[in-house]
């Protein structure tokens, strides 16, 4: 019993890390917005962003990164569900976010 239990982690940890592995490579780096799943292993949604002088715009590359994230998770799902989410801009900290599908 012991055995399957362990079997079974190690393909968890193995899945995720396999996951990982296929996030751009830099997802949460400055000038970009990343969109990951709730742990904040998988990026569902990233975007670099225009720079404008000294900086990026990151509100309307939010914009449009939430906009298509919403029409690619609804339409994937059904209406009625709510979906949550880590969102970061550039290499600050992840914050809890959720999307509602509105029927």
């Amino acid at each position: 019993m012991t055995r399957l239990i362990s079997l079974t982690a190690v393909l968890c940890l193995s899945a995720s890390i396999a996951a990982a592995d296929k996030n751009p490579p830099d997802a949460g780096a400055k000038g970009t917005i990343t969109i990951w799943d709730e742990a904040g292993l998988v990026v569902l949604e990233h975007r670099y962003c225009v720079r404008t002088g000294a900086t990026w715009d990151y509100v309307t590359c939010g914009k449009i990164l939430r906009d298509r994230f919403k029409l690619h998770t609804c339409t994937e799902n059904a209406a009625g569900t709510t979906h949550k989410y880590l969102y970061q801009v550039g290499d600050s900290k992840p914050v809890k976010s959720q999307l509602y599908c509105k029927k």
